[in-house]
């Protein structure tokens, strides 16, 4: 299952709820992969992950998933300011709407939960956040 948190206003807690909910499902044995897709970054800083080479950036640009392991049970990729560069170079592809879903079938299958920290923002990460939510319906 795959689950955005949106929110259009900042500092209502999207990255707590992610953060807390994700330690939670993952401490209650289900896999779970956290995604800071905010190009702040704080779900990357308030998860501990100081050191890496790759992030969601690449994932949109490039098809990588940089899943970092965490524990047995919690995976999470990262994000930095580098995130913020993805507009505009995704603005005129046609499948920009897309990027994160069709990276995201390719592991969707190996975690019982899959949680989407979001900027609060309607734009193109919003919508790759929200679709895709629908990997289920197109797997």
């Amino acid at each position: 299952m795959i689950i955005s948190i949106l929110n259009m206003k900042g500092g209502v807690g999207k990255t707590t709820t992610t953060l807390n909910l994700g330690y939670a499902l993952a401490q209650q044995g289900y896999k779970t992969l956290l995604i800071d897709n905010d190009p702040q970054g704080n779900l990357t800083t308030g998860i501990g992950i100081e050191e890496y080479e790759q992030t969601v950036t690449d994932t949109y640009l490039n098809g990588i998933l940089p899943i970092h392991q965490l524990s047995e049970k919690l995976h999470v990729i990262p994000a930095d300011i580098t995130l913020s560069t993805v507009y505009n170079e995704l603005s005129n592809k046609v499948d920009a709407n897309f990027r994160l879903f069709k990276s995201l079938k390719a592991v969707n299958k190996d975690y019982d939960y899959i949680l989407i920290d979001n900027r609060p923002d309607a734009g193109i990460l919003a919508s790759n956040s929200i679709l895709a939510r629908s990997i289920h319906v197109f797997s």
